[in-house]
C-alpha cells in the first residue's frame, strides 16, 4: 500500500527516482491499476477508494480525480489515441466509460456503462481504435465489447445483483466449484462476444 506512484529512470544512465503523490486523505491506499496515455504525457490510475486519478507528468501534479465505482478500481486505459475517452473497471462488475471532454467537476457520471459480467472485473485493454475493449473477470470469463453499444440501466442492476451474490477473493481463494461450472448469465449483456 503506497500514497504515491514511483517514477524511475531504467533507461539511460541518469539516476531518477520522482515520487507522483497521490493520496488524497490519511486512510490506507493503493493504486490497483495504471495506464500511461498515448504520448506519455498522463498516468492513469485506479484505486482501492473507488477513483480514478489522472497525473499530469510534466507539470508533476494531479490534475483529476473522478469518483468513479462504489468499491476498488482494478482496471484502467485510455481507450483510444486522444486520450479523451477512459474506461475503468472495478469490483462492481462494471466497466464504465468516460469522455473527460463532458465531465462534471461535481458529480462526474460516465457516458455509459459495459454489464456482463458476474464479478468484478480484474483487467481492461483497448483495442486503440476508439470502439472496442476487451475485459477479464473473476468470474473466470474474457468480454469483447463495442463501446458504441452501452447497456441498459436493466442490465445494470442485473449486473449489480449478481455481483452482489459472489462470497470469494480470488486473490488467496481458488475458483469455487460453483463459479467454475456457473452458467449465470447478466440479463441483458450487451457484449459482442
Amino acid at each position: 500500500w503506497s500514497d504515491s506512484l514511483h517514477q524511475v529512470n531504467i533507461l539511460g544512465w541518469e539516476e531518477k527516482h520522482e515520487s507522483l503523490p497521490l493520496c488524497p486523505d490519511d486512510r490506507q491506499f493503493c493504486i490497483f491499476s495504471v495506464s500511461f496515455s498515448s504520448d506519455s504525457r498522463e498516468l492513469l490510475g485506479g484505486a482501492n477508494d473507488g477513483y480514478l486519478y489522472l497525473y499530469d507528468r510534466e507539470a508533476n501534479k494531479q490534475s483529476s480525480r473522478i469518483e468513479a465505482h462504489e468499491d476498488d478500481v482494478n482496471a484502467v486505459c485510455f481507450v483510444d489515441e486522444t486520450t479523451h475517452v477512459l474506461a475503468s473497471g472495478g469490483d462492481d462488475g462494471l466497466c464504465k466509460v468516460w469522455d473527460r471532454r463532458a465531465l462534471r467537476e461535481d458529480g462526474p457520471r460516465p457516458v455509459g456503462f459495459l454489464a456482463g459480467h458476474v464479478d468484478g472485473i480484474t483487467y481492461i485493454d483497448p483495442r486503440k481504435d476508439g470502439r472496442h475493449l476487451i475485459t477479464n473477470s473473476k468470474d473466470q470469463s474474457i468480454k469483447l465489447w463495442d463501446i458504441r453499444k452501452f447497456s441498459t440501466t436493466d442490465a445494470v442492476e442485473s449486473g449489480k445483483q449478481a455481483v452482489s451474490n459472489q462470497r470469494w477473493d480470488y486473490r488467496w481463494q481458488r475458483v469455487p466449484k460453483h463459479v467454475r461450472v456457473s452458467k449465470a448469465k447478466v440479463e441483458g449483456d450487451s457484449s459482442v462476444m
